[in-house]
């Protein structure tokens, strides 16, 4: 820098961009219309870059990763979408809708995990999974890739927990807040009302107003979403006979089965559905902690325990691992360890000891005395 202030810099400036003008036309052409592949190396670059972005704490990167022209060029097959994306409101929509780094930053920052899991080519269709847990809940994303504008995008892809492609969750998400604005009596008023049925616990009415009228709004994600969370809450064990009746896509099926199993604590289902995952999306350390989690819940707290320790160095120091260790030492009465894995939450929280003695006693209060023990030490 100071050697440019003791010439000259606006000479310097100019000199450069002179060269630059004295650039060949053959020369230009040929800097300009280098492609971009696609390929199983650069989707996998491009996923990494995803993901370094966002625990670099900034959503942008994938914000930017969508092909909005490919995708606004899909949805607007749908004259009311295609209208209302000229509007502001349909403009905040879309914008919403493709502010998928925002969602997950979110996640991220209140103690969730998010994870690039495969790279698959099917046909000539080029893929990448990312798999987003948040409070012992997972999400899995199968994206779909193309060149735009000569560079990597993602054009389209596939929600398990939905079952249904990005495309059409945009369409209809639109549609469904654009109709709620424009018509608000109409069929979209049946999931706002069965939302508002869920809010009040009326779980069972919720469910009986979704299934009466789902010819009426099923194309909706909002009617998927509201329907297993209705149907859950209104009759848990009947939960799994229901969804087996949905004719759900498999990969639907299957992370909801895997949800439920493992929070009920049933080891084998658990262990057969992360199986068939396995299959799908490749190997992910946070199966071994949802199963894990389903030792926990049935009280096998030495084989969770074995899970967890596994987890030391496949997974970033996650709250849910966290507290869900001091559980089970807490409920084997195994003061040392408990402590030992209490005092990790100075190195990877910054708690200081009032805020670890206060979580002891709120959650495992038997162990108060012992840990205000060694804190008086």
């Amino acid at each position: 820098m100071f050697f440019l202030t003791k010439r000259n810099p606006i000479l310097l400036i100019f000199c450069f961009l002179l060269l630059l003008s004295c650039q060949s036309p053959k020369e230009k052409q040929f800097t300009e219309s280098i492609p971009v592949s696609l390929n199983e190396e650069t989707a996998t670059i491009f996923a990494r870059q995803i993901e370094r972005s966002l625990y670099n704490d900034d959503p942008t990167f994938f914000n930017q990763a969508f092909d909005q022209t490919f995708i606004k060029k899909a949805i607007s097959d749908n004259s009311i979408v295609s209208s209302s994306l000229d509007t502001e409101f349909g403009k905040e929509y879309f914008k919403n809708n493709i502010s998928v780094g925002d969602f997950v930053l979110g996640a991220i920052r209140k103690g969730g995990d998010f994870k690039f899991i495969k790279y698959y080519k099917d046909g000539e269709t080029h893929h990448i999974i990312f798999r987003l847990y948040s409070d012992y809940g997972i999400t899995i994303d199968d994206y779909e890739l193309h060149i735009g504008d000569n560079e990597i995008r993602i054009k389209d892809g596939f929600n398990y927990n939905l079952g249904v492609s990005l495309i059409q969750k945009i369409k209809y998400s639109i549609l469904y807040n654009t109709l709620q604005k424009t018509d608000p009596n109409g069929n979209t008023s049946i999931i706002a009302k069965a939302d508002k049925l869920i809010s009040e616990e009326k779980y069972k009415e919720a469910a009986d107003l979704l299934q009466k009228n789902q010819e009426l709004i099923k194309e909706y994600p909002h009617y998927h979403q509201l329907l297993l969370q209705s149907s859950f809450l209104a009759a848990p064990k009947q939960f799994i006979p229901f969804i087996e009746k949905l004719n759900l896509d498999h990969r639907t099926l299957l992370i909801h089965q895997l949800l439920y199993y493992t929070n009920s604590g049933n080891i084998q289902a658990s262990q057969k559905i992360i199986d068939e995952l396995i299959n799908i999306t490749g190997d992910d350390p946070i199966y071994l902690f949802l199963y894990g989690r389903a030792n926990l819940i049935s009280k096998k707290y030495n084989d969770a325990l074995t899970c967890f320790k596994e987890l030391e160095n496949a997974l970033p120091p996650l709250w849910d691992i966290w507290t869900s260790s001091l559980e089970c030492h807490y409920k084997l009465k195994q003061s040392d360890e408990f402590i030992n894995t209490l005092l990790m939450g100075e190195k990877n929280y910054s708690m200081t000891p009032e805020e670890m003695i206060q979580i002891t006693q709120e959650n495992y209060p038997q162990m108060l005395g012992t840990v205000k023990k060694h804190f008086n030490k």
